[in-house]
């Protein structure tokens, strides 16, 4: 499994490795559950040869971060600056209960119809 994530370029990060640029970005990115999914995000951009560094604050300066998930807002604003943050294939390569969800470039997969009301639709 390890060797296909590798083949597949969808390595993880060591999350302390970004740790430093996303504390001087905001502190609350790292203190939360969806700092490792970033870290891993901003692992594979990097390794697709974004810079990383540069427009991240950028990103963060977009508008106000998440009070509550910081870190998933920023991989949100990063995923749709750079497609290479994006977890491609079946590769498991993270622990969270996102890793391993079969999805195929970077879409959700097909469950079917779905018996939840429309959020918009009026309710009786």
């Amino acid at each position: 499994m390890l060797e296909r994530a590798i083949s597949a370029g969808n390595l993880v990060a060591d999350p302390a490795d970004w740790t430093e640029l996303a504390a001087s970005i905001d502190q609350r990115l790292t203190q939360g559950a969806g700092f490792p999914a970033l870290a891993a995000a901003l692992d594979r951009a990097a390794a697709d040869g974004y810079d990383v560094a540069s427009p991240l604050p950028a990103l963060a300066a977009q508008g106000e971060l998440s009070d509550r998930h910081p870190a998933l807002d920023l991989h949100y604003r990063l995923l749709g600056d750079c497609d290479a943050a994006l977890l491609l294939g079946d590769a498991d390569t993270t622990s969270g209960p996102a890793g391993g969800s079969g999805t195929s470039a970077g879409r959700a997969p097909d469950r079917g119809p779905s018996n939840t009301p429309d959020p918009g639709a009026p309710q009786r």
